[in-house]
């Protein structure tokens, strides 16, 4: 009796073990259910969330200007904000309006084969400063996007492409060196990243960026082991370029700490699209801190500009973003 008394005692409890057990799977499913729910509702919202939307008004003045002196014959080429799309992030600029003091004796706007814009001013004679000053509004959709390329290095790129793997006069001065460069840097990159980032990796430990050193060309650049704003990308264009990669240079504006005048790299990978690559930050990533005006193989043809037919003047520029 006391044998039959324990098995029927344990069947019960293993009986409510049981029961227990399969009201806790019943409820958990129904937790689970609802929580798959949430997350299919939230998500949506979650993903506009992470979408960063930057609103802002830019003045940029540029100042040219000799003392006492009057400037001859003064041509001024102003690069125009553009409107841009990628992946990761889109620029729509909108309301530009150029004031100029004292009045040009003439100007036009003119366009290249990328598609860029400019403001070409010229005057006869200036007594006093020449004073430029470009507003727009822009707007710019930011999306974070993690950077991974599977395209295999060697690239291949069609044809709409030739522009920005052809080495331009400069380059080709210096395309001993640069074949050089590159044969080591790239020596067993099977990916187009790896390739990209040694070949970073090597201008980041040889070259220095110094924003207030002269000289923008690659040559400079590599030869005195240093490179301003303009002289740093415009090497790392010429290294990608030089190993099958197409690059370009970009002209704007950097609105991040003191805003000013910045030149900086585009890579392009096949299966993300052009990406930034910024030499005073040594970032490859995508930003809105940078206004793009205008793009092309080195930066001389797309920069800001200005000549005359006697001594040059100073230089100056002020930025303002709200």
């Amino acid at each position: 009796m006391l044998i039959i008394s324990f098995i029927l005692a344990a069947f019960q409890f293993f009986m409510m073990i049981a029961y227990w057990y399969n009201l806790y799977m019943d409820r958990l499913k129904i937790v689970m259910t609802l929580m798959i729910i949430l997350f299919v509702a939230v998500l949506p919202a979650h993903g506009a969330s992470a979408k960063k939307k930057t609103s802002i008004s830019v003045v940029h003045e540029t100042l040219l200007t000799k003392g006492n002196e009057d400037i001859k014959g003064l041509v001024l080429r102003l690069p125009l904000p553009s409107n841009h799309k990628s992946r990761a992030y889109s620029q729509k600029v909108t309301s530009i309006s150029v004031k100029i003091d004292p009045e040009p004796s003439g100007m036009e706007d003119i366009s290249d084969r990328a598609g860029n814009s400019f403001k070409k001013i010229h005057w006869r004679s200036v007594s006093g400063p020449a004073r430029v000053e470009l507003s727009f509004s822009a707007s710019i959709n930011e999306r974070p996007v993690i950077l991974k390329s599977k395209a295999p290095y060697p690239v291949r790129v069609s044809k709409r492409f030739e522009a920005y793997l052809t080495p331009t006069a400069g380059e080709k001065k210096i395309g001993k060196k640069l074949e050089e460069i590159i044969s080591e840097a790239t020596q067993g990159k099977r990916t187009e990243m790896d390739a990209v980032r040694s070949i970073l990796d090597w201008v980041h430990r040889n070259i220095d960026y110094k924003a207030s050193s002269p000289g923008t060309g690659a040559s400079y650049s590599l030869s005195k082991g240093y490179g301003n704003s303009g002289g740093y990308p415009n090497l790392l264009v010429s290294l990608l370029k030089r190993s099958g990669i197409p690059a370009r240079v970009v002209f704007g504006l950097k609105i991040m700490g003191q805003s000013r005048s910045h030149i900086w790299a585009e890579v392009y990978f096949p299966d993300i699209g052009w990406v930034p690559y910024d030499p005073s930050t040594k970032q490859l990533a995508f930003t809105s801190k940078l206004i793009k005006f205008t793009e092309g193989p080195s930066s001389g043809p797309i920069i800001k500009s200005w000549r005359t037919s006697g001594s040059k003047p100073e230089y100056s520029e002020r930025t303002d973003v709200n």
